[in-house]
């Protein structure tokens, strides 16, 4: 028996100029850089989904924002504004040099 999904795309995340979604999996066609069955979520590394162009990446410097508990960069910005978790004394970006 062959079930059909509903469509219930994100109307900011999915690209409906690229179709419908997909009856059989239920994925609705996502702007770049968006992910999620209904395109409701930045992809890894970007935010402003509210754009309605698709994810912007994010423009954290590695070198000056906070580390992860494994000891990596954490490089993920916030999903609304992008603003990256800095070190203290990093400004935009967590560049070196700038005010914050």
């Amino acid at each position: 028996m062959f079930h059909c999904f509903r469509c219930v795309c994100n109307n900011l995340g999915s690209n409906l100029t690229a179709g419908t979604c997909d009856r059989v999996t239920g994925q609705c066609p996502c702007h770049p850089n968006v992910i999620g069955m209904q395109c409701d979520q930045c992809a890894e590394n970007h935010y402003d989904l509210s754009s309605g162009q698709g994810c912007s990446a994010c423009a954290c410097d590695p070198n000056g924002v906070v580390l992860k508990e494994d000891g990596t960069p954490e490089l993920q910005c916030n999903q609304f504004d992008g603003r990256c978790r800095c070190k203290v004394g990093r400004g935009d970006g967590c560049a070196s040099n700038k005010s914050c």
